[in-house]
């Protein structure tokens, strides 16, 4: 009897454990899909753009120039 409670909280603790690993796996995972698109890939854009700009030349209002060694964020007005 004794022994019986003691397996059902094993596995218990068992399935907490994997629901908690997989659960912050996923957060993690989230997480870092979500952090290369707001920085568009850069290591330079890690905070973000302040604006919704773009790598399009065609975007004279808020044209975001990507390099290597920096980024550069244009505005024509």
């Amino acid at each position: 009897m004794i022994i019986d409670v003691f397996q059902k909280t094993k596995i218990k603790k068992n399935l907490y454990y994997w629901f908690f690993s997989i659960l912050i796996f996923s957060l993690i995972v989230i997480h870092s899909g979500i952090s290369d698109a707001r920085n568009n890939g850069s290591i330079h854009l890690i905070l973000g753009t302040p604006t919704p700009a773009t790598n399009d030349p065609t975007n004279e209002d808020d044209y975001l120039m990507l390099k290597r060694q920096y980024a550069l964020s244009y505005n024509n007005r």
